[in-house]
């Protein structure tokens, strides 16, 4: 059976990419399909295929604006702070996690989670804390019966056993070619 500890020597950017595949199978799991996912999903993937770290960071204060915590506060857009997300985007996001599920607000708080939690202390010993929030993932999936994505299919986005530094671990930009093997998103959105 899968388990986070597998994904040790798999890039951070990979474990993202693998935790929003799980999205996608779960929305595909629920028949959710039907709702505008492009918005949410776009913001997501452009995690693994961020430039640089300073890339990153940028993701954690602008597109993670995008996850059900933030929007699914009982507050109005004006009095949330957002910097990011225009109130039209805001609506959007609003009405798609009503008509979803609480697995689906979790998974994206989650991966939010899995990106950024190293990201201003390192990632020593393979970032044991995404690895955690990984494990949360996987296990709920399991726990409510939704396929996993192929773990084989991730195993290209690995790192030596002993990188030299962290960058190694947060890996390299993730070409969209090779996140369209995997990701049913980007495979739709490609040729659009």
């Amino acid at each position: 059976m899968l388990k986070a500890d597998d994904f040790k020597n798999i890039t951070i950017r990979g474990r993202v990419a693998y935790a929003i595949c799980c999205l996608e199978n779960v929305i595909e799991f629920y028949s959710f399909q039907k709702l505008d996912w492009n918005l949410l999903l776009d913001f997501l993937w452009r995690y693994p295929m961020a430039k640089n770290i300073s890339n990153l960071a940028d993701w954690h204060e602008n597109e993670a604006e995008c996850i059900a915590f933030c929007i699914m506060d009982e507050l109005p857009y004006e009095k949330c702070g957002f910097e990011f997300i225009t109130k039209d985007q805001y609506l959007n996001l609003k009405t798609l996690y009503q008509n979803t599920n609480k697995i689906i607000w979790d998974l994206t708080d989650r991966i939010a989670a899995i990106g950024t939690q190293s990201l201003y202390g390192g990632v020593r010993d393979g970032s044991p804390l995404t690895l955690n929030e990984l494990n949360k993932v996987i296990t709920q999936l399991n726990k409510e019966n939704i396929p996993l994505p192929n773990f084989k299919d991730f195993e290209i986005f690995s790192y030596p056993q002993n990188p030299e530094n962290d960058w190694i671990v947060w890996g390299e930009k993730i070409e969209p070619k090779l996140l369209s093997n995997v990701s049913r998103f980007i495979q739709t959105n490609k040729t659009k």
